[in-house]
């Protein structure tokens, strides 16, 4: 056992966890005399005959980790565990503390030594050393602390398995002990306690914690109280020496404020002065502005007389003129009559003369447009044969281009239909592979490799095989799964040549076939699954070296390693792996096989999926494989080779789907196309015989003009015209003449009216003027008036300062005798005068407010004398109740924290427990045929699962 030691202390790693031990030393402890272990960084196993003392280190570490005797099953009383002979035991063990999280490291160091001696009477002392071997503690609650930091758990048989435990667990079959030994090795029974007792501590603190806190205000409110009376003593003092203060201001106040007075008084009669020679300065103003009012109404009144006897004269003047202008309206009329009748005479004249005209240029302007017409007609003529022309040229061209159209748009219609048939093929290769990728990534995914249905069929024959009464012996397959391909880069090759035989079971009788073959048509499986009957006592691997293929290149058999001896036989028997070889490529593979290979090679498989027969006909195969699928090295390889081929499959889809578009975009342009072509044609059949109508209808017309321009009589009757014009020259020479009186007439006629509105612009300034001179008499009337209200009110003004004069003159007397007393007055208060920014109002309100104040802090300061010492002693006693409330409430909120650590980890046990149980239940429903409702329930722990499968 020394030796042992020695080994693992040459072993150690000093990287390792917080928590692990370094290092355990047992003396006198069960059947160890004196024992020193230093142990590895992972996993340590110690060897050793029945007896030799394996359980009892494990024992050792448990009572050094706080555990009782009973706790280890290997005695009631750790007096037991003392050799025999001996007076004591003891267990020392090392563990890590280093690391971010570690427990006080300025105090214990990177190492903490854990040392429990045990007495022969059962007594035990614990020692808790730091890094050096000094102990820093001998508490067990410490003790507890460290364990708890560094997640220890010497109790949770997950953590530490004894034997007696071990073998109980082993034996329980009843549901309700597993789940008790769920809660123990979670450690939820524990955790459930230390929840229950912290809440039970936080009720018995609470009440404590309120009423300490209740004490403390009442405290603080007191302290409060004395303070402010002590405050309120140290103002009495401060407004005592303020009062004094205060008085001498208010005596010389009372001199400076009677001062101000008699100054006031001696300004006021200084105004009254002044106001008294300015009123009767007014006075004589008032006085002269009466005198030169009186002489403007004089003047006012006689030129209102001359401007109304004017007016009268304008007026006359303007009856004499309207009389001349009446007269000349009424000559003006009749000059207008004639004028009108003359007028008309002369319109008659000429529109006779001009209608005569007018027909003869209408009948040359119609001859005119009947040559033009005609020579139109025959153009047109000449044209619509032309366009008839192309028009035919036209139809010809469309009905080709149509043809055209029509064959692109059969072969667009062809190549949409391609599409669609290669779009659906590749949504159902997609789909296939989505189903394969989900497989794949769900456990047991590795399976998924042969068939997507293999994972779900072996697991259910498994459980027949579990069963019992189904197979006489356990079916060994699918044979891929025994197959392990030496070198990735004949994967593809290799799995060509076993192709479906990867998927192939090997059962040892026919009515196992029968099961095996009844099972796989329930998971579809039956056409892709190849069954072998097989004896399985062949279970010793074929000498074949002597029948192998002798060639340059590997066999089948040299690339593979098959891990059991029938899957060897089984395919040496039917694939003859010993006789097929492998090449790199596939240019060498047929030139190799092309030149007569030797008889023992029966084909040839290339690196790149090809395969290839000499005899008894030469024969080239390719594999439908891109990569290597049932012997993938890895599942990860599988996944990424199928991620890879649903990669490609979907880029050939968009591609396709891209591709559709592009040609029924195309088909809608040919087929657009193909209807305007076709309108366009159908239009121009339609127009050609109404143009060839309109042709035969416009010869027509032009033979009718031809004769209507021959038949007609175009002479011009000048004579007629000549005579018609003097007639109108004569008529419109009398209307000149008329309209020369008329002008003459509205000459006069203006100048009359002209004459009328000088006199009546006249006539308004006159009276305009007569207006403005009768208000303004109105005006200087009303402000005589005015004026001598004035006049009396500054009389009245200048009586009543009089008086106010002789009252000032009596209050300035008084004022200054005031002054002499009150000087007097504050020469006995103060024999220097006091200088003060204040009013005396406001030193009088200060000194009576003071006076008041000190009486009434007087009063309520009788007991002042002990106020201090109440302060001091309350202060004090403030202080250590705050220390101690501060205590409660740390310790409060920390016993809260941990409740709800506690909760959470409850919380978070069940969850895990209720997640573990619903996942045995999908992998139970996932492999039956289920309907209806499965209900888990623990009242206890409050858990509840319900699960709903349809059928299938």
């Amino acid at each position: 056992m020394s030796a042992s030691a020695e080994e693992l202390t040459d072993n150690v790693n000093c990287n390792l966890s917080l928590g692990c031990i370094k290092r355990l030393r047992v003396r006198n402890f069960m059947c160890h005399r004196d024992i020193d272990l230093a142990l590895g960084e992972r996993v340590n196993f110690i060897v050793g005959v029945n007896g030799s003392g394996k359980s009892a280190l494990l024992s050792a570490i448990m009572v050094a980790l706080g555990c009782r005797a009973v706790d280890t099953n290997r005695g009631l009383n750790l007096s037991e565990y003392v050799k025999e002979g001996e007076s004591f035991a003891m267990v020392e063990i090392t563990l890590c503390n280093s690391g971010a999280q570690s427990y006080q490291n300025d105090v214990y160091g990177d190492s903490i030594i854990v040392r429990r001696r045990i007495g022969a009477n059962g007594s035990s002392r614990y020692s808790i050393c730091n890094s050096n071997g000094i102990v820093v503690c001998r508490k067990y609650a410490t003790l507890r602390l460290i364990l708890s930091k560094m997640n220890i758990q010497p109790m949770n048989p997950a953590m530490i398995l004894t034997q007696d435990f071990s073998r109980n667990f082993l034996n329980v079959v009843d549901g309700k002990r597993l789940y008790s030994f769920f809660n123990r090795c979670t450690m939820l029974d524990q955790v459930k306690s230390y929840h229950q007792s912290t809440l039970q501590a936080i009720a018995e603190c609470e009440p404590l914690r309120k009423k300490k806190n209740k004490d403390f205000s009442d405290m603080k409110a007191e302290i409060d109280r004395l303070y402010k009376r002590i405050m309120l003593q140290q103002k009495l003092q401060d407004a005592k020496q303020r009062i004094e203060e205060v008085k001498k201001e208010h005596a010389w106040a009372s001199v400076t404020i009677n001062e101000e007075k008699v100054k006031e008084l001696e300004n006021l009669s200084a105004s009254i002065q002044s106001d008294i020679a300015e009123a009767n300065k007014n006075v004589e103003q008032f006085r002269n502005r009466l005198l030169q009012l009186t002489s403007d109404i004089d003047e006012h009144q006689q030129k209102a007389v001359q401007l109304r006897n004017q007016n009268n004269e304008v007026r006359e003047k303007v009856m004499l003129v309207q009389r001349d202008i009446r007269a000349v309206k009424l000559e003006e009329e009749e000059e207008n009559r004639k004028l009108k009748i003359f007028k008309a005479d002369a319109k008659k004249a000429e529109d006779k003369f001009r209608e005569l005209q007018a027909k003869e240029q209408e009948k040359q302007k119609q001859k005119e447009n009947l040559l033009n017409e005609k020579e139109k007609k025959a153009k047109l003529v000449e044209e619509l044969k032309k366009e008839i022309e192309d028009w035919n040229n036209h139809l010809e061209v469309f009905t080709s281009d149509i043809h055209m159209l029509e064959s692109t748009i059969a072969e667009e219609e062809s190549e949409v239909r391609l599409l669609r048939m290669q779009i659906k093929d590749l949504q159902i290769r997609s789909a296939f592979l989505e189903k394969q990728l989900s497989i794949v990534e769900s456990p047991g995914g590795a399976l998924a490799r042969f068939h997507a249905n293999m994972p779900h069929f072996c697991e259910t024959w498994k459980e027949m095989v579990e069963t019992g009464g189904y197979f006489s012996k356990a079916p060994i397959g699918p044979l891929g799964n025994y197959v392990t391909v030496r070198d990735p880069k004949w994967a593809l090759a290799i799995e060509n040549c076993l192709h479906n035989y990867l998927n192939s079971f090997i059962v040892e009788t026919w009515d196992d076939m029968k099961t095996l073959q009844n099972l796989s048509k329930e998971f579809q499986m039956s056409d892709d699954i190849i069954f072998i009957i097989m004896p399985y006592d062949n279970d010793v691997p074929y000498d074949v070296s002597s029948g192998e293929a002798k060639c340059i290149y590997p066999t089948v058999l040299s690339m593979v390693e098959i891990s059991n001896p029938i899957v060897y036989n089984t395919l040496i028997d039917y694939v003859s792996i010993e006789k097929k070889v492998l090449v790199p490529n596939r240019e060498e593979m047929f030139e190799y096989m092309e030149n007569n290979p030797p008889e023992d090679v029966k084909a040839a498989f290339s690196a790149d999926g090809w395969e290839c027969r000499a005899r008894p006909v030469f024969r080239l195969y390719a594999s439908d494989l891109e990569g290597p699928r049932c012997l993938a090295s890895t599942n990860a390889e599988l996944m990424q080779s199928l991620q890879n081929e649903y990669q490609g499959v979907m880029s050939e889809l968009n591609s396709a789907k891209q591709n559709l578009e592009t040609s029924k975009m195309k088909l809608e342009k040919f087929g657009e196309e193909h209807e305007r072509r076709k309108k366009e044609m159908e239009e121009m059949e339609d127009k050609i015989p109404l143009t060839v109508e309109r042709e035969a209808e416009l010869q027509k017309e032009l033979i009718t003009l031809e004769d209507q321009i021959s038949q007609s009589n175009w002479d011009t009757d000048d004579e007629l015209l000549a005579e018609l014009e003097n007639k109108f020259l004569i008529e419109d020479e009398k209307v000149r003449k008329q309209e020369a009186v008329m002008e003459r007439l509205n000459v006069s006629y203006r100048n009359v009216k002209e004459i009328e509105k000088k006199y009546l612009a006249e006539g308004e300034e006159l009276s305009k003027t007569l207006k403005d001179t009768l208000n303004r008499l109105r005006e200087i009337d009303n402000e005589c008036v005015a004026v001598t209200s004035q006049r009396d009110e500054e009389n009245k003004k200048i009586a009543k300062l009089n008086l106010q004069a002789e009252a000032t003159l009596q209050q300035i007397s008084d004022a200054e005798n005031k002054v002499m007393l009150a000087i007097d007055s504050a020469k006995l208060a103060s024999s220097c005068p006091v200088e003060s920014d204040r009013t005396f109002q406001e030193i009088d309100e200060e000194m009576k407010s003071l006076l008041m104040r000190i009486a009434i802090d007087e009063e309520y300061l009788s007991d002042a004398d002990d106020l201090k010492q109440q302060l001091d002693s309350r202060t004090d006693e403030l202080r250590e109740y705050e220390k101690e409330l501060e205590s409660l409430n740390a310790c409060s909120k920390e016993i809260q924290e941990r409740a709800d650590e506690q909760k959470q980890n409850i919380v978070f046990l069940q969850n895990k427990l209720s997640q573990k149980v619903q996942r045995s239940f999908d992998k139970f429903l996932k492999h039956r045929k289920f309907t209806g409702e499965l209900i888990f329930s623990h009242k206890k722990e409050n858990l509840k699962i319900h699960v709903v499968m349809q059928i299938g």
